[in-house]
């Protein structure tokens, strides 16, 4: 299925593009990464939102209460000001569901199976070590980041020197680039020195 967009670019591709435009040509922040069933990035996207969508509101009632909440909270919101109208566009997509009784384990065996492909494809892809992870690693591949920046992202719940961070992050600034997702302490330490290398 091929829901368009082919001009999308991801956050990692922009920044790719801006070093190049700074003459840093053979630093690699953005991965191309085989999808799927050849899937432009768009429409594995969408496809995966829309599987962990429906596993998500069909689990178990406290999982499918915190996840409607949560996504009505992060999406809704900013799109429906009226508390009244989220209660009633809430109420309507529960009701749905409920006559529906989509088959869950339809929507997981998708996700594994596209999930085992997409390693099979690219293994350089970190695996996944808890079950969060897993659509950690298919969002980052969609969008291109390098498999350091991936691993680095699934592992943030361990203990992290946040101070290192953000001076790491501060340097980068200093030298007008910009990165707008999370980089992994190693990625932006080597991309210094090659900014330092290029004197800028």
């Amino acid at each position: 299925m091929n829901y368009g967009h082919e001009g999308w670019q991801s956050s990692a591709e922009d920044l790719q593009n801006d070093l190049s435009k700074k003459g840093v040509n053979d630093f690699k922040v953005y991965h191309r990464y085989k999808l799927p069933d050849d899937m432009s990035p768009v429409s594995y996207m969408v496809k995966n939102a829309l599987n962990w969508f429906y596993i998500n509101m069909c689990g178990d009632e406290f999982l499918r209460r915190e996840f409607i909440d949560n996504w009505f909270d992060l999406v809704v919101k900013f799109v429906i000001k009226d508390e009244k109208q989220v209660a009633v566009f809430k109420q309507q997509i529960i009701d749905d569901i409920e006559s529906k009784k989509p088959d869950v384990a339809k929507y997981k065996t998708e996700v594994m199976r596209d999930y085992n492909l997409l390693l099979k494809l690219n293994p350089e892809l970190p695996h996944a070590k808890k079950d969060g992870d897993i659509s950690a690693i298919m969002d980052g591949a969609v969008f291109g980041f390098a498999p350091n920046d991936i691993k680095y992202f699934c592992e943030m719940d361990r203990p992290r020197n946040r101070d290192q961070e953000r001076r790491l992050y501060k340097r980068l600034r200093k030298r007008k680039v910009y990165n707008t997702y999370i980089l992994a302490p190693e990625t932006v330490k080597s991309l210094i020195l090659r900014l330092q290398e290029r004197k800028l």
